[in-house]
């Protein structure tokens, strides 16, 4: 593809220096498939023994390759006029596609035009549906040429963009484009939508170019979008990640969701574009949310060494803006002396290091991974720091505590775990889903296939967790990037609601409930009901 033609100089290269076209001339060149003479076998072996006939291979079993017929048009000759009313000021480039600097202004006056120009066989133009993806130009078929007219404003190539790896950023990118696809689909056409003929204009998106009839059953608008979604996660959004043979989304920094889709498109779970839409859909942003969160003490204790946070920061300055929701529970460690001041410092210390870092590159999945890890670590290091001095330093067993975290950047969201509290999302479409794993001695049960989860429930061993917060050495902790869309709901729970509830029973009270103020007070309830043998914490956001 040429250079980008609003940024370089108004000079025609040499190369594309135009010539007049001859009456004698043919409007087309056509690249012809060299006629390929076989070497004699003297030629070919010298003094080499000659195969027998048997072994030898026949013409019909060697694939000799077909180069694909081009077309090249010559260009239109700089001061002729297009159409009556465009005059063809410079040469962009020629090739298959010729691209022309116009002017539609009347005398003395200037309307650059931008001019695609292809051979073709047909009447009448092809054009694309109506989609405000598709740009808005003028076309029209002269002399065996096809024409696209476009406005000469000021563009920037797709293939020239850059942004940081998020998935907000892709979903932006990629649903359109998606869209598109499925609209071409829909009326039969194609199109040669890559970074070639996509350009940013005010900001968005759109396809600049020639539409076609597609053939019978042809497939191309499903392969599209798969070089599409991996051209924009590898080369434009994580250009430096180091990709994996066995599987190149692996280790690209991008949520779990948008891993798991891009594995069903590369892997044929669409049958059609609308498919993948339809998938995509799923991932449509939260336009509003709203969070509470609630603790009980329970039937069974005499105080609560529970604790449990919520935090909205909406902040916006001439670097740009930050708007985070934290929701978080901590679960100060029973048989523990002073529980309740591990919980305690350890949601006072996330709130510390959060602010902090309010200002650190959220945008960037890799950085706010990073930036999760450090708010675990900041953590870990208080709850340390706090054992270490009085009354704390001569406990034998020093406090401790889980902690489940779930910060909001948009659609993403940081999920962050130490110990058994969890996080868990709801959706009509998925029904319930648990975002973290415990780090406990029935877990580790579970992993190693020696139990199943119908055992895991209500095992006499659950109380015990291989990790909490406050261990100086040989913490395990997860921090993971998940999604979060429109109509799903997020809650972190205490040891309260799980050992007292099955999921299943979980997912019947979050069905049926309308609010996030709801949705914790009936899980406190219903928790109680079943026994209310430990503290009680809830913190749910619900997305509209």
């Amino acid at each position: 593809m040429f250079s980008n033609p609003f940024k370089r100089a108004s000079e025609v290269p040499a190369e594309a220096v135009p010539i007049p076209l001859s009456v004698a001339e043919p409007l087309a060149e056509e690249v012809a498939t060299p006629e390929a003479k076989a070497p004699t076998i003297e030629e070919a072996f010298g003094d080499e023994p000659v195969v027998p006939e048997s072994e030898q291979t026949t013409a019909a079993e060697v694939a000799i390759p077909v180069v694909e017929e081009v077309r090249v048009v010559k260009p239109l000759f700089v001061g002729s006029f297009l159409n009556g009313e465009l005059e063809i000021v410079e040469v962009l480039e020629h090739g298959p596609i010729n691209f022309y600097r116009a002017n539609a202004g009347g005398w003395g006056e200037n309307d650059w035009k931008w001019v695609w120009e292809r051979p073709v066989a047909v009447s009448e133009p092809i054009a694309p549906p109506e989609s405000p993806f598709f740009a808005a130009a003028t076309r029209f078929v002269s002399d065996e040429r096809e024409y696209a007219v476009y406005d000469w404003d000021e563009h920037e190539p797709f293939s020239e963009w850059r942004a940081p790896a998020n998935d907000d950023t892709f979903l932006e990118m990629i649903m359109p484009l998606a869209r598109a696809l499925e609209s071409l689909e829909a009326v039969g056409l194609k199109a040669r939508i890559d970074a070639e003929s996509l350009w940013f204009h005010e900001g968005k998106l759109g396809f600049y170019g020639f539409c076609d009839e597609a053939g019978e059953g042809e497939a191309g608008a499903l392969a599209t979008l798969g070089h599409l979604s991996s051209t924009l996660a590898k080369a434009h959004l994580a250009p430096r990640a180091t990709l994996r043979l066995d599987d190149t989304w692996a280790s690209l920094p991008f949520s779990v969701e948008l891993k798991s889709w891009a594995h069903q498109l590369e892997g044929g779970a669409f049958v059609s574009v609308s498919d993948a839409v339809k998938a995509l859909d799923q991932f449509a942003a939260p336009t509003r949310t709203y969070i509470e969160v609630q603790t009980d003490v329970g039937l069974d204790r005499d105080h609560n060494e529970d604790g449990v946070m919520s935090l909205s920061l909406r902040r916006a300055n001439q670097n740009g803006a930050v708007a985070l929701e934290l929701l978080a529970v901590a679960d100060g460690m029973g048989g523990h002396e002073a529980g309740e001041e591990a919980s305690r410092c350890a949601l006072e210390a996330l709130q510390n290091a959060l602010l902090a870092r309010q200002d650190g590159n959220w945008n960037d999945n890799g950085a706010a991974l990073a930036l999760g890890r450090d708010l675990v670590e900041a953590v870990n290091n208080a709850v340390i720091a706090q054992n270490e001095a009085p009354p704390f330093a001569s406990m034998r067993h020093k406090p401790g505590t889980t902690l489940v975290f779930a910060l909001r950047l948009g659609r993403r969201v940081i999920v962050g775990n130490v110990g058994d509290s969890r996080l868990y999302r709801w959706s009509e479409a998925r029904g319930l889903e648990m975002l973290t794993k415990d780090h406990s001695y029935v877990q580790n049960l579970l992993d190693a296939g020696k139990i199943t989860p119908d055992e895991a429930w209500g095992h006499p061993d659950s109380s015990i967790i291989t990790s909490h917060i406050g261990m100086p050495r040989g913490m395990q902790s997860d921090v993971t990037l998940r999604l979060v869309s429109s109509g799903e709901r997020l809650f972190c729970v205490s040891d309260g609601v799980v050992d007292t509830m099955r999921d299943a029973q979980i997912a019947e009270v979050v069905a049926a409930t309308s609010n996030a103020s709801e949705l914790c007070s009936r899980l406190v309830d219903a928790a109680n009901e079943a026994g209310g043998i430990d503290n009680i914490s809830v913190a749910a956001l619900f997305c509209d």
